[in-house]
């Protein structure tokens, strides 16, 4: 058989083979990428609303479920929360910090001194529906201890405002058997 024949076969079908390409919709040749080149990688673009949207794995759950209490621990003082509920008083301007003095639900840098912070907290536990069993101090470090008491059984809170290297430090233990809410 002749080698014409063959080529114009092989031409004849290569020139179907493009023009079904063609007519199907295609990419025409010219914007083809050869096998050997890198595929693209795109990043998908998300709109400022469809990202509000998403939830984080670490979102509270919005179902309604109650959230999940935090941790206890035994101290020598007794069983406390490792942290306050929103429904505690919330000293205005009080941030967390680190003493190193052991465990407890709370520790707070006040902005004012003891005896202001003292007064301010059995004001406020007293308005939030705790009684007051006792205020001591200023102890021989400066520091005053109030000790109050829940409407529950057993519920117990003891706040201690100390002057501590120029700053005020409330140190807080929220009592095991009082509401976490």
């Amino acid at each position: 058989m002749n080698s014409i024949p063959r080529r114009l076969v092989a031409v004849a079908l290569l020139g179907a083979i493009l023009g079904a390409c063609v007519g199907t919709g295609a990419a025409s040749p010219a914007t083809v990428r050869p096998p050997s080149a890198a595929p693209v990688q795109t990043t998908p673009v998300i709109s400022a609303a469809a990202a509000s949207a998403l939830v984080s794995p670490t979102a509270p759950p919005t179902s309604g479920a109650a959230a999940t209490p935090p941790s206890q621990t035994d101290t020598a003082w007794g069983r406390i929360w490792d942290a306050l509920p929103a429904s505690f008083p919330s000293f205005p301007g009080a941030e967390p910090t680190v003493t190193g003095s052991g465990a407890a639900s709370a520790v707070l840098q006040l902005s004012t001194d003891a005896a202001n912070g003292a007064k301010w907290y059995r004001t406020a536990l007293e308005a939030a529906g705790f009684a007051t069993d006792g205020m001591n101090g200023p102890l021989e470090d400066g520091s005053i201890v109030i000790d109050s008491h829940g409407a529950t059984t057993g519920c117990k809170v003891q706040t201690s405002i100390a002057p501590l290297g120029g700053r005020t430090i409330a140190t807080i233990m929220f009592g095991a058997s009082c509401p976490f809410s």
